[in-house]
């Protein structure tokens, strides 16, 4: 499947997107699925999630925007406290800003960078300021 899904085993309520090579939306839509189960039992304690888009730069027709919006929307009943998408391809990266410009109630819990590194680090900036 190019989508893999999976809680992070060494950082805690971390719930990681790997995509790889050409995917659908209703790939997508399945990966959020497990997501939720993932997710469960946290009994709708603040998670994040990384989408790991280091191993492709393709985005399926459609829009993109309003599939992750809600998608966003359904995951804040669940707990889910940020997204960071980690790409180096500069289209994707631009799609994923777009998101917050558009709903700027997404502002500081959906963000773009080029590096798992740098995407640990917005995640621990973004809990230390929830109180998390």
């Amino acid at each position: 499947m190019p989508i893999d899904v999976q809680s992070n085993p060494t950082l805690p309520n971390l719930v990681h997107y790997t995509f790889t090579g050409r995917w659908t939306w209703d790939e997508f839509f399945q990966a959020v699925k497990v997501e939720a189960c993932l997710v469960r039992p946290l009994n709708g304690a603040r998670y994040d999630v990384i989408g790991d888009f280091l191993q492709t730069s393709y985005l399926p027709n459609g829009s993109s925007v309003g599939n992750v919006y809600r998608v966003l929307m359904q995951a804040k009943t669940r707990g889910w406290g940020s997204t960071i998408v980690v790409t180096p391809h500069l289209f994707i990266r631009m799609m994923a800003q777009t998101l917050p410009k558009l709903h700027p109630d997404f502002r500081t819990t959906f963000l773009a960078c080029d590096t798992l590194e740098k995407a640990y680090a917005l995640i621990a900036q973004s809990r230390e300021a929830a109180g998390v």
